[in-house]
């Protein structure tokens, strides 16, 4: 490579990527700020230090080219080309191309990605093979086997992480979630790769869904968890193809399991707590004041309930019983010194 051209690689190497990155509205590595001057910069607080080894690498692979015989001008132009296309494979969605190739399913949103060690390792590579395009006399690409091995082997690179860590071979994934009919009822769409009718299913079903108990939520007093085989559906919530349904209580009530689109079902055969205290606050006369109907209706279905301990320690589960049902004496406090003509109703 002659000075010129060592001047004109500095020049273009080093801001383009910068520069694509900042017309893409990419963000720095940081997350912060635009990536434009964030990957200008070649210093460890700054997203420009992941730049270097590919702008060190390149650049010597085209520094070398000119001076190199045929057969080695070759193949480095073949590293460089398989350099170029780990880059690529590196800025595209290789995770989600992967799933919706295994789930025969669509692929959702964009192609690409913000990856900054992808772009500076494709923008490298190409800048390289257009400057040394003329280095030598011969076949501008020698197919031999050493050529295509590397080319092979750095594209390798990027598709063997992801395989191996990727999510699209997991049984099961989360899709779609709604607000059932009730306020506290909830349903989720779960795409699975498992045959529902196989015996180990609704073990590994139900320990999949174990952390997303109602108990666990404050948010859901009952949920219906729709399986089915098809991706497409579990992200758009057809109920149409659900294979099974697995209705899960917070308040103790066993597990159900009911053939296909059975939400429905979940939520009719079952009275949350929650439902009844709201039945129970409907059903006060309504001339009562509010903050009466409240109390009293919590008063008329809390016999019996454990009330959340005065150290506040739930033991992970958030049960409506324990929210409703806590804190009674210090709202009939209130009551008495506010409304003192309904202390007869409040004995």
């Amino acid at each position: 490579m002659t000075p010129l051209r060592l001047i004109l690689w500095t020049l273009i190497a080093w801001p383009l990527p910068a520069l694509v990155a900042g017309a893409l509205g990419w963000h720095g590595v940081w997350g912060s700020g635009s990536a434009l001057t964030d990957y200008l910069i070649p210093i460890p607080v700054a997203g420009g230090v992941l730049h270097v080894p590919s702008f060190v690498v390149c650049g010597l692979i085209a520094w070398n080219m000119p001076s190199a015989s045929p057969k080695a001008v070759g193949q480095l132009r073949a590293l460089l080309i398989g350099i170029a296309l780990a880059g690529l494979l590196l800025v595209l969605r290789l995770d989600d191309i992967l799933l919706a190739g295994r789930t025969n399913s669509r692929l959702v949103g964009s192609l690409w990605q913000e990856n900054p060690l992808g772009l500076f390792v494709l923008s490298d590579a190409l800048v390289a093979l257009v400057l040394t395009v003329g280095a030598t006399q011969g076949p501008w690409l020698r197919m031999e086997f050493t050529t295509l091995l590397l080319m092979v082997l750095p594209a390798a690179l990027p598709v063997a992480l992801t395989a191996k860590t990727t999510s699209s071979g997991e049984p099961f994934r989360h899709g779609a979630s709604r607000q059932g009919s009730a306020r506290n009822d909830e349903m989720n769409m779960v795409f699975t790769t498992l045959n529902v009718n196989t015996p180990d299913f609704r073990a590994r079903a139900l320990a999949w869904v174990a952390p997303m108990h109602p108990r666990l939520s404050v948010n859901s007093d009952d949920a219906a968890f729709l399986f089915t085989r098809n991706l497409d559906a579990a992200r758009n919530f057809d109920t149409s193809q659900v294979a099974t349904t697995l209705c899960l209580y917070e308040d103790g009530t066993p597990p159900l399991w009911v053939p296909g689109d059975g939400a429905a079902d979940c939520f009719a055969s079952h009275v949350s707590f929650s439902e009844r205290f709201s039945n129970a606050y409907a059903a006060r006369p309504a001339s009562e004041p509010p903050d009466l109907k409240h109390y009293l209706a919590r008063i008329s279905v809390c016999h019996g309930v454990a009330p959340i301990p005065p150290n506040g320690d739930t033991g992970g589960v958030e049960l409506a019983d324990m929210r409703i049902c806590s804190r009674l004496p210090e709202a009939r406090a209130q009551l008495v010194l506010k409304h003192p003509e309904v202390i007869p109703l409040l004995n």
